[in-house]
C-alpha cells in the first residue's frame, strides 16, 4: 500500500512539474555567436533570425546549432564585408541547419511549382519566457537602429546593452533579456516637444 502512494505521489510531481524541468536537467550548450548587425536590410534581419534559431536549437537540437554557428559566422563576415546578399543566403542555411525536419515531403512536392518559396522553419520555442524575450529582443533591436538618442556615450552604451541582450537571450537568461531590451526601448523613445497653441482669429 505504501508503495502505491510514493507511485501515485511521483505521478503527481511528473504532472504538476514544468514542462521544461526535465530538458533543463541536460546543462545548456555553452555556444555562443557575435551579435546580429544593426541594420535594417535583408541581409542583417535574416542574421538576427539566424540567431534565435541557435539559441532554440541549443535546447532542442545542439548538434544543428553547432553546424549553424558556423554559417552564420560566415554570414556576418559576408555582410561586414558588404556581400550582403550572400550574408542573406548564408543566414538561411544557418535558420536550416539548425532545424530538424523530422516529417519526409510528400513526393508531390518533390518538384514544387516555381512560385513556392520554400524556407527553412524555425526551431520550436522552448517556453513562453523565450517567445517573450525574442520578442523584446527585436524591439528593442528596432528601436536602436532608429534610436532618437544623439549622444554618443549613451548610444554605446546602449549598443553593448544589445550585444549583452543577444549573449543573454543565447544562455537563455530571458529576465536578463527583457530588462536590457527595455532599457534600450526607453532610452531610444523619441519625446516630441509640446506644441504651442495654435493661435486663434479674432
Amino acid at each position: 500500500m505504501r508503495l502505491l502512494c510514493w507511485c501515485l505521489a511521483l505521478a503527481v510531481v511528473a504532472v504538476l512539474a514544468p514542462s521544461g524541468s526535465f530538458a533543463r536537467g541536460v546543462p545548456l550548450s555553452p555556444l555562443m555567436v557575435a551579435a546580429p548587425p544593426l541594420a535594417n536590410d535583408d541581409g542583417a534581419n535574416a542574421i538576427f533570425d539566424a540567431m534565435l534559431a541557435i539559441a532554440r536549437a541549443k535546447a532542442t537540437y545542439p548538434a544543428g546549432a553547432a553546424d549553424a554557428a558556423t554559417t552564420y559566422g560566415a554570414a556576418l563576415q559576408k555582410y561586414n564585408a558588404g556581400d550582403h546578399a550572400t550574408a542573406w543566403t548564408n543566414a538561411l542555411q544557418a535558420i536550416a541547419l539548425a532545424s530538424h525536419r523530422p516529417y519526409p515531403e510528400p513526393a508531390a512536392w518533390g518538384s514544387p511549382s516555381p512560385t513556392v518559396v520554400g524556407t527553412a522553419p524555425m526551431p520550436e520555442l522552448v517556453e513562453v519566457g523565450q517567445a517573450q524575450a525574442e520578442s523584446m529582443l527585436g524591439i528593442g533591436r528596432r528601436a536602436l537602429i532608429d534610436c532618437g538618442a544623439t549622444d554618443p556615450a549613451l548610444l554605446q552604451a546602449l549598443r553593448q546593452r544589445y550585444s549583452a541582450g543577444v549573449a543573454e537571450n543565447l544562455r537563455h537568461d530571458y529576465v536578463q533579456v527583457l530588462a536590457d531590451a527595455q532599457t534600450i526601448v526607453d532610452a531610444c523613445a523619441v519625446v516630441l516637444p509640446a506644441q504651442s497653441p495654435t493661435p486663434t482669429a479674432n
